[in-house]
Order: C-alpha cells, then structure tokens, then sequence
C-alpha cells in the first residue's frame, strides 16, 4: 500500500512540476529559436523555474497578509494542479512540444532509477534535524498563527525561506511529510534541465551515448540524493543555481536573450533561498567579467534584463532582509551580529560566540592553508556519510568529471563552454578554502554535469569507440560508489519495513527519532493548555502539538545564564515559572554529563538536586524525560473574586 501511496505522490508531483511550468511559460519571451527547440517550444525547466518563483512570491504576500488560511493554500494547489493538467495535455497532442516529448525520453531512465531509489526515503515522515527544526518547523508556525510571524528564540526563522514557502499548500493540504516531495521534485527538474539545456547548447551532439549513465551518477551522489529527499533546501537551491548558468551560458555561447529572463529571475530568487548564495552570485559576476576584460565577449545586460531582475529581487529577496533590518538591526541576522550592532534584547555577545562555535564544527579543521587542494581530494574519494570533519557528507568521483573539459578545450570546445567552467572553477575554490561542507557545493554539480557531457559528447565524436566505453566504465564506477555510500544509509531506519507495510508511521518514527515518544506523551497526557519547556533536547519538535519554549542554535543559554547565577534550586524553579512553564522535556544525559560544568563543577550538584527535589519525573523513554514543574504560587488581586480554582488531575507516570 506504502508503494501505491508513493507512486500516486510522485505523479501528482509531476502534475504539479507541469503545473508550474505552464505558468511559467505565460512570462516566457516568444520568438524561441524554431531550429534548435521546435517549433517555438520553451525549455520546461526554465519555465518551472520562473512559474516556482512567482508561487514562492505569491505564497510570501499572502504570509505577510496573513491569509495563510487552509482554504487559500488549497485553492492555490489546486489551481496549480489543473494548470499542470492542462499542460500535460498540450504535452501530449501538440506538435510544438515534440523536443520536450523527445528530452523526457532521453532523461526517462535516469528519472525513474533515481524515483525508485529515493522511494522510501520519500514515504518515511520527516526526520532531518534542520527540517524538524526550521525548515518545516518555521513553516508550520506560519500555517498555525496565519501569517509570517516573529519567532524570536528561533534564529533560523530569519534565514530567507524562499523554498519553505513552497512547503506550506502541501503541509496544509496533506503534511508535513508531503514537503520532501516538493524538494524532490528540484531533483527532477534538474535531470530534466541538463538534457532540455545540452540539446540546446550542443544539438549537433545530442546522441551521446553513456548520457542516461551520467545522469544517473549526478541523482545518486549521495550529499544529493539525501538532501533532495529530505525537507530542506539545497537542491532546490542548486537547481536555480542551474537555471542562472546555463541561462547565461547560452547568451555566451549563441548571443541568444532567450533565456537570459528567467536567469535574472532565479539569480534574484536565489538571495530569497539562502544567505550562502551571495559567494555564488559574487563568482558569477565575476566570470562574466573576465570573459568580458580577457576574452572580449559582450556582457548579455540590457535594459529589460536588468529592470526585470531588479524588480524579481525586490519582490522575491529583499522582504526578508527588510525584515531582519528593521526586527534586529542586521539584514543577515545573525551574521553580521559581531560588526553590526543590533537591538535585539534576546541576543547577546556570548549568544553569538556561541552560535559561531557551533557553525565551527564543520569541515576538516586539521588541514593548513597550505593543504586546501587536499579539500577536493578528499571531498572526492571520501565514502562517510555524518561526519562533520569529512564534511558532513559525500560527494564522490563525480567531482572529478570536469576534466574531461581539458580534452574539449583543445578543438575550442572549452572556449564555447568557458562560462560554467569558470563558475565551477572559482565556486569550488571559495568552498574548499572557506565554506568546506558537502551541501554548499551542490550549486554547482550541474555545471559539472555539462562540462561532462559536452566533454563526452567531443570523445564520441573525435575519438575511437574505446575511449567513450572507458568512459562509460568509469561512470559506472561512479554510480556504484554512489549506491555503496548509500546503502548504509537505508540500514539506519527501517525504511523499507515501512515500504513493506510492515511496521506503520508510528512505529517507525519511535524506532528512529529518541524523543518522539516523549512528544506523544506530552500530546496525549499533559493537559491542552500546557507550556513545555524544551532543554537539551536538540529542538527537534515538529511533532509537539502543545505550547513549548527553547533556545535554538544556541540551545540552552538561558537555562545556564540562570543556572551561573542561581545559589539554590528554588532560584531555578522561580525562573521557570516566570516564563510560565509547566513541565520541562529534558534529554536527561546531557543534563547531568558533567563535561557540561567544567567552568563551574558545583553547579552539576545544583543541578542533581534541581531535578530530585523540585520537579517529578512523569515520563521517560529512550534517554528522554518529562518533569512536571511545581505551581507557580497564587498572587492575589485586589480585582480577583471569590471563585473556586479548579486543580488539574494528577499524572500518572508511563511506563
């Protein structure tokens, strides 16, 4: 039933993909060169590209109207849904879209293969920390209150959330669950991309052999795959990334202004995804100068370019850092907080050292300025997934596929290609000496996927048939890499017995997520009106439906301010109660590890007797506990009648 489930979500995700690229057609230029794209037919992914952006606009004018209702989102879906069905039959019986027909049969292998693989990590619900704590959690505070809302205990809820608005129709129509469908539906978009844009650039060698083969080593590296099956961000970060080069590239390569439109567009909504973008549009700019200054190519500006990007980034971007300028003081809060004064009360000197110390913890700190080439190496043959000093992910030997443009580049092929070639070049140097996890270079494998298959498609035609068959060979050492690196990683959850129907949601996310069944007690037990107090627990509280309280990123400062500056445990419960707190969730290891108290050993005693003698235990599971907090003491009033008080019933501990 799961795989019934799971197919009928991706052709629904297909219907939405057609959706969005059929209102992106109505802002396409007309005129499309006949020769090269048939009959006037406009890419598809570009399209969708400018029809996702207008709907993540769309979706942020209703938030900050706050009509973020259920009965909107819907509509909004569905309007969407009949705009894809009304493609899918212009698809089907017109003869204008018979390159499209003959791209989606070139990129059908690759398509499926990677939808099978990513099938049950698709139908499992969410449990990436960053989608429980932000990318889904954000979303689903918007849906709650109506609107965009100030959350200011959650740093992350300032990060531009140009993708996570896209979540929000699928979170109010189905769940949250329905929200890594949305991002997969990048990937796709992508794979369809990279062959709608080579049979563009190149239509002479558009019959290249090993290019289903290297399609599929692009799906399945495994940093991409993970993250395109999971509620973030980053491929659909990658898949603009896309869309603004090789829109650029084509102007270069052809001085055609088609696609230059919807390549403004997503260089501006690329500032509406993430703040990281502004190293990449730094290189882009850059590339197009040197090939402006060295190799004399005439910058593809004008006029309407330049007003309609500029206008797509104040719609689109630049609400977000308004937002942030006028809330905090800093348009990139909090990153700028060490040079910015901002005037914030909750956030602090100590908060924000705190805060880079945790981003510290990524990329190989052993490696001198003097061993940076090393970065790539090791980004390129490293098979460990999780673990941040190997860059928190794997990327694999498809880095290694861009010099195949060295054999290009001595026909000239390299100079017709120069411009991605560029970007990759100058992106890959700026991540291996500063930026260092695997996620941030995802921009930029597109760009090698080209550089690959136009460099595959100069060895299939201007050298023996033994070369393209290595070729080929080494892409199949690429895909097998990829699926080892993988299957680890269906071993770590029971992702199939969930495809298999043998163990249900509940189930699954018991075994596999420690503190939810800490949060289904607190649902199903405390009382409705109860404020829980989250403290050490990670944040990853998506499936709390009860009023809770926390510090993100910087977790805890305010539990060990007040516990620096408590003599005695009372201190610690009145501090509670004046946040209004009625019951404490603790992951009850770290609370009493005492490499927490190093500075100020004596407070692990302060600690112990916090938890002996004034809270009780109701709850505990899997390292998780949940404490009920004494009532706060009755103030009286002097407007205050003569009511009874009703008490609530007491808690019955849980096994």
């Amino acid at each position: 039933m799961e795989i019934l489930t799971g197919l009928g979500c991706i052709l629904a995700l297909w219907l939405c993909i057609l959706g969005s690229a059929f209102i992106g057609e109505q802002l396409m230029p007309r005129g499309m060169p006949v020769d090269e794209l048939g009959g006037g037919h406009s890419l598809m992914s570009f399209s969708a590209a400018m029809g996702l952006a207008l709907l993540s606009t769309t979706l942020l004018i209703l938030s900050h109207l706050q009509l973020l209702s259920s009965y909107t989102l819907t509509t909004l879906l569905v309007v969407v849904a009949l705009a894809g069905g009304v493609r899918l039959r212009i698809l089907i019986w017109s003869k204008s879209d018979e390159t499209l027909r003959k791209c989606l049969r070139t990129a059908a292998l690759p398509l499926l293969g990677v939808t099978l693989l990513a099938l049950p990590f698709l139908m499992a619900p969410p449990l990436g920390r960053d989608a429980l704590v932000y990318h889904l959690e954000v979303p689903s505070q918007y849906l709650a209150g109506g609107g965009l809302m100030d959350l200011p205990t959650n740093v992350y809820s300032y990060f531009p959330m140009g993708i996570e608005m896209l979540y929000l129709p699928a979170m109010s129509t189905f769940s949250a669950g329905a929200a890594r469908l949305v991002h997969f539906g990048f990937l796709l978009l992508t794979i369809l991309g990279v062959v709608e844009y080579s049979r563009l650039a190149q239509p002479v060698r558009t019959g290249v052999m090993v290019l289903p083969l290297l399609l599929l080593a692009l799906a399945t590296v495994p940093t991409l795959l993970l993250n395109a099956t999971s509620a973030y961000i980053d491929t659909g970060w990658m898949f603009f990334a896309f869309v603004t080069i090789a829109g650029l590239d084509d102007y270069f390569r052809s001085n055609r202004r088609a696609l230059l439109l919807p390549a403004g567009i997503a260089a501006a909504f690329l500032l509406a995804v993430k703040y990281t973008s502004v190293y990449l549009i730094l290189v882009i700019a850059l590339a197009i100068l040197l090939l402006r200054l060295i190799w004399r190519i005439p910058l593809p500006f004008n006029r309407r370019w330049l007003i309609v990007t500029a206008l797509a980034l104040v719609v689109s971007a630049v609400p977000y850092y308004f937002r942030n300028l006028v809330t905090t003081g800093d348009p990139v809060f909090p990153f700028l907080t060490g040079t910015v004064p901002v005037h914030t009360p909750f956030w602090s000197a100590d908060q924000q050292a705190a805060f880079w110390g945790f981003l510290d913890r990524y990329g190989p700190e052993w490696l001198s300025p003097w061993l940076y080439p090393f970065n790539y190496v090791v980004a390129g043959i490293n098979w460990r997934l999780h673990d941040p000093h190997l860059f928190d992910g794997v990327l694999g030997p498809f880095l290694f596929l861009p010099l195949l443009a060295w054999r290009g580049g001595k026909t000239g092929a390299l100079r017709r290609g120069l411009f991605p070639v560029l970007v990759t070049v100058g992106y890959a140097l700026v991540w291996g000496v500063s930026i260092r996890q695997a996620r941030f270079l995802l921009p930029i494998l597109p760009a090698v996927a080209l550089t690959a298959v136009f460099g595959a498609a100069w060895l299939q035609e201007n050298t023996r048939r033994l070369w393209t068959w290595l070729l080929a060979l080494f892409l199949g050492g690429v895909l097998l890499f990829n699926l080892l690196a993988l299957i680890p990683e269906t071993r770590r959850h029971p992702y199939w017995d969930l495809l298999a129907g043998s163990i249900d949601r509940t189930e699954f996310l018991e075994a596999s997520l420690p503190v939810y069944r800490s949060l289904q007690f607190i649902n199903m037990s405390l009382p409705v009106k109860a404020s829980v107090w989250l403290l050490l627990t990670g944040n990853e509280n998506l499936f709390l439906d009860r009023d809770y309280q926390s510090d993100y990123v910087v977790e805890d400062y305010r539990f060990h301010r007040w516990l620096i500056e408590a003599d005695s445990p009372a201190e610690l419960t009145r501090h509670f109660q004046e946040m209004r707190a009625d019951f404490l969730l603790v992951r009850q290891s770290l609370v009493f590890d005492p490499r927490l108290y190093d500075d100020f050993p004596e407070k692990l005693t302060l600690v112990h007797r916090f938890f002996r003698e004034h809270v009780s235990l109701l709850f505990a599971a899997n390292d998780y506990g949940v404490y009920a907090l004494p009532s706060p003491p009755e103030r009286p009033s002097p407007f205050a009648l003569p009511l009874p008080v009703m008490t609530v019933p007491a808690l019955e501990p849980r096994d």
